[in-house]
């Protein structure tokens, strides 16, 4: 999502998600009569889970627990895709959507798929979050090298940086709080 294309490119994103977790909810919910309905299932709801969140709030991908589920969910299903394709190459004799590994093999493709667009939103909503949207209220402020210290207002530094901003430390700004520096806190005035 390019900071230029304009605030309509937020609202498709989240729509998208939106119109994504019901499909994986749908998924799941077709998936009671297959003799391995547990598994897939769950296989189909956590991405449901994770878009729904992202459709509500695209900047949840910033999150740490988002990004490790759908990070594990992600790697599970690239294994067993591979798995699947690999039985498919030595065992198919028809279109693999006829077999039932094949269509199992489509889900998991989509799901990988869905969650890396949403992977990639996350990095690029954290690079362009605050900085170069010109419509942003709020410009960050670096802090010195030193960690975990309050700056105080002086001659170089006449208006110290955003409330709270100088307790994360540096290495941790953009990853552990991409724009929540930059909107949830206030700043101070002298």
């Amino acid at each position: 999502m390019a900071a230029a294309a304009g605030p309509w490119a937020r609202g498709l994103w989240r729509a998208c998600n939106g119109l994504m977790a019901a499909f994986f909810a749908l998924a799941a919910y077709v998936q009671v009569n297959d003799p391995d309905a547990e598994l897939w299932v769950v296989v189909y709801m956590i991405p449901a889970v994770l878009t729904l969140l992202v459709g509500f709030n695209p900047l949840v991908t910033g999150n740490f627990i988002w990004k490790s589920v759908s990070v594990i969910h992600m790697l599970f299903c690239m294994v067993w895709a591979v798995g699947l394709g690999y039985y498919l190459l030595l065992h198919t004799q028809q279109n693999i959507l006829h077999e039932e590994e094949g269509r199992e093999l489509s889900g998991l493709v989509i799901i990988t798929a869905w969650m890396t667009l949403c992977h990639s939103s996350a990095k690029s909503l954290s690079a362009k979050c605050g900085s170069g949207n010109p419509k942003s209220r709020h410009k960050s402020r670096s802090t010195p090298a030193s960690e975990n210290t309050i700056i105080k207002p002086n001659d170089n530094n006449p208006r110290p940086p955003y409330l709270f901003q100088a307790l994360i430390p540096d290495n941790q700004k953009q990853q552990k709080y991409p724009c929540s520096v930059h909107v949830c806190m206030a700043s101070v005035k002298n």
